[in-house]
């Protein structure tokens, strides 16, 4: 207990040094890149400042990775870990797994902040020694191994299967922490409406799904199949209700996946964001790290649509939830 009680003092501690919403305003506000820069090295977020402006990625990368070793260095739960590193390890191993298919060069797509070593995950793979993995990674990697080698494959395709293992194995590193558990099924609730809104189509995307969420199946091929008043109609007294009428909107206006999954990343937040006064458990830890999540999201965002000219207006309309102090 004493362990999780000083890992949640260490992150309480660092959330003085978040942006919150009214930095990030003034980022999206600033006119430039070089004047939003001022701003982020008010907190000394990512480290030295570049000496050229365009070069921010290098901060970007700073600052993410040196979230990952603070969640390696004092997170108390090995589970806890292991899931917050999962986004990490499944993105590389799918793109590793293309470039032993696909001779493509994967080097520009792997992120060092997994549970396992790029080096480690290539090495593995390229040799089809999938046993020093869990057995739902090694099975995504064998169902991808034969879907290339059968020429049965797409991009769509081999992105669902490792999203299917990666929620599979989340589900289960959750099922010991309660605040984990309940988070684990907002994003496998998230993620089904989503598909469920873009496929439009039941038989054809059933087994895109994931399992572990409050959502039936009887409820998916509604989502799927029902018009959108109609859908309305059946989740208005629905917990996600909110997310559901929002990503009908979205839908209805034919947005494109993007403001799918910002909706889905901002709904997952206010539902941690309930925990801001707990002191107890793992939630103040893993509110911090979502709210870091976050952050580097909406740096990215700014900065990016900064460099391309993108009015502040515009810019604030795209930014995700964050930190409001």
């Amino acid at each position: 207990m004493s362990n999780i009680i000083y890992a949640c003092a260490r992150a309480k501690a660092k959330e003085s040094n978040l942006l919150g919403e009214s930095r990030l305003n003034r980022m999206a506000e600033s006119g430039s890149v070089f004047d939003a820069l001022k701003i982020l090295s008010e907190v000394g977020f990512g480290g030295a400042q570049p000496e050229d402006p365009g070069d921010f990625e290098s901060l970007l990368k700073n600052e993410t990775e040196s979230l990952y070793a603070f969640i390696k260095e004092t997170c108390p739960k090995d589970n806890v870990i292991k899931y917050l590193l999962l986004d990490s390890d499944y993105s590389n191993a799918e793109a590793i797994i293309k470039e032993k298919h696909l001779k493509i060069d994967s080097a520009p797509m792997l992120s060092p902040n997994g549970t396992y070593t790029a080096e480690f995950l290539r090495e593995k793979i390229m040799a089809d020694d999938y046993g020093s993995f869990p057995k739902t990674l090694g099975e995504a990697l064998i169902l991808c191994d034969e879907a290339f080698v059968s020429g049965n494959y797409d991009g769509l395709k081999i992105n669902a299967i490792f999203e299917r293992a990666k929620f599979k194995e989340m589900r289960a590193l959750s099922k010991k922490e309660k605040t984990l558990k309940e988070l684990f099924r907002v994003k496998a609730d998230t993620a089904n409406v989503t598909v469920a809104l873009r496929g439009r189509n039941y038989s054809l995307f059933k087994d895109y799904f994931i399992e572990g969420g409050t959502l039936s199946d009887d409820d998916l091929k509604h989502l799927s199949e029902d018009s959108f008043d109609a859908i309305r109609e059946r989740f208005s007294t629905s917990s996600l209700k909110e997310y559901i009428f929002s990503a009908v909107d979205d839908a209805e206006k034919g947005k494109p996946l993007t403001e799918f999954e910002k909706k889905a990343d901002d709904f997952s937040l206010v539902f941690l964001s309930k925990y801001k006064y707990m002191f107890e458990g793992i939630a103040p830890y893993l509110l911090y790290v979502y709210y870091k999540l976050a952050e580097i999201l909406n740096v990215r965002l700014i900065l990016v649509c900064l460099s391309n000219g993108v009015s502040a207006e515009n810019i604030k309309r795209r930014l995700r939830v964050s930190y409001a102090g």
